[in-house]
């Protein structure tokens, strides 16, 4: 099994259907969702981005609006789902990472791809 690509929500929104398949960990605030359903929730990251969860296989306690989550799991795309909702991260693992950093994980995440751009152009 391949390692999940940890990505901000924004980039899996911008890349679209191109990551389909692909493990991702993505980290947002959890906001609210219309009707009551637990097994599908919304993640927005700071720049304003919103990306699905879908619940359904993972128990997470604690998910309430406004927590900082981190998500692991595969992108799916769902037809019949709403408007602008139809890339789903289908969760395999989900944690609260409130108190997390924002800011020094977003450098940390920085500093990490560009070691790994300078790694492969070693090899």
């Amino acid at each position: 099994m391949a390692c999940a690509r940890i990505m901000h929500v924004h980039e899996v929104v911008e890349a679209g259907q191109s990551l389909l398949g692909t493990l991702v960990r993505v980290t947002g605030r959890i906001r609210p969702v219309a009707g009551g359903d637990n097994t599908r929730i919304r993640i927005e990251d700071r720049s304003g981005a919103v990306l699905v969860i879908d619940t359904s296989r993972i128990v997470t306690p604690g998910m309430r609006p406004n927590s900082l989550f981190q998500f692991l799991g595969e992108l799916t795309w769902r037809e019949e789902a709403d408007e602008g909702e139809n890339m789903v991260v289908v969760a395999r693992l989900g944690r609260c990472v409130e108190g997390m950093d924002e800011g020094l994980f977003e450098k940390a995440l920085e500093l990490k791809r560009q070691y790994e751009s300078t790694d492969r152009a070693v090899r």
